[in-house]
């Protein structure tokens, strides 16, 4: 991937508690090692809420092939792609190659996303904080043999390795689809018609939540849409097949929110305020 399109990941939450711990130590002047031990995990905590605080929206095509780091800012490897629950818009895994001081060989790694932790700032930085030793036994995958993500056994050993969470209560029976698969897919309306493809996923990270699918919608289907792309729910797009390859738009042209489209080249801060609040709680209906 192009340099420039990489989002470096770095581990700057171990880094600011630190640094924290250490001014707290220098004005207190007769602190003690436990004083600054407990001001130490003062800070930790601190720095651990602040990662998961705020929403960090994304787009996935910049996930992909991004480099990762761990605590102490040595090279892990990079993302190879994102594993995507489709019915319950979000992201269920990140899959990772390991190189750097954590080099695996020919093997890929399926990481819970809530692993992969976004800090706040300006910076698009986030953590990954694991052990060689845990990493050595974690239930990896050859990479030119890819699992069936649709696997419940494959995917509850992931999690339970890890101590994850993994289907939620509530939650409709999963769809699961490489992002890499759903990016560039072509979409067909209920009658069969070609209806557009999607250009990129908007995904939370700091959550794993699919805020949006960004779709560049045929001319010929909605002249409304003509050199834009419109930010949709996923849930807006019915995912079947037995590779979960077929993709519909689910919603009638008419319905298409027009207020969440875009110039191509010019595409909004999804995470501005203004953005966020104007397109809360609005799905388009599906009848």
């Amino acid at each position: 991937m192009n340099a420039k399109n990489r989002h470096r990941i770095a581990a700057g939450v171990l880094f600011s508690a630190l640094a924290f711990t250490g001014a707290s130590f220098a004005q207190s002047g007769g602190s003690t090692q436990a004083d600054a031990r407990r001001n130490a995990d003062t800070a930790r905590s601190a720095a651990s809420t602040e990662a998961v605080a705020q929403p960090r929206a994304m787009r996935a095509s910049k996930l992909i092939g991004a480099d990762v780091e761990n605590a102490k800012g040595e090279n892990l490897g990079e993302i190879k792609d994102l594993v995507v629950d489709a019915q319950n818009e979000r992201v269920r895994y990140a899959v990772l190659s390991h190189g750097g001081v954590m080099g695996i060989g020919d093997k890929l790694f399926a990481y819970p996303v809530s692993m992969l932790q976004a800090r706040s700032g300006d910076a698009d930085e986030f953590v990954l904080d694991v052990n060689k030793e845990k990493l050595e036994q974690a239930p990896g995958f050859d990479k030119n043999k890819w699992p069936d993500w649709g696997d419940n056994a494959y995917t509850s050993r992931i999690d339970q390795y890890y101590g994850a969470s993994g289907r939620v209560d509530g939650q409709r029976d999963p769809k699961m689809v490489l992002a890499s698969d759903l990016i560039g897919k072509n979409l067909d309306d209920r009658a069969g018609k070609d209806a557009g493809e999607i250009d990129d996923l908007i995904v939370d990270a700091s959550t794993g939540r699919v805020q949006y699918a960004v779709v560049d919608f045929d001319d010929s289907w909605t002249q409304q849409a003509e050199d834009q792309l419109v930010a949709i729910p996923l849930s807006s797009i019915a995912v079947s097949g037995e590779k979960n390859d077929k993709l519909v738009i689910d919603v009638p042209r008419e319905r298409i929110d027009m207020s969440l489209a875009f110039s191509k080249d010019r595409w909004p801060d999804f995470n501005d305020p203004s953005w966020t609040q104007k397109n809360r709680n609005r799905a388009p209906s599906r009848s």
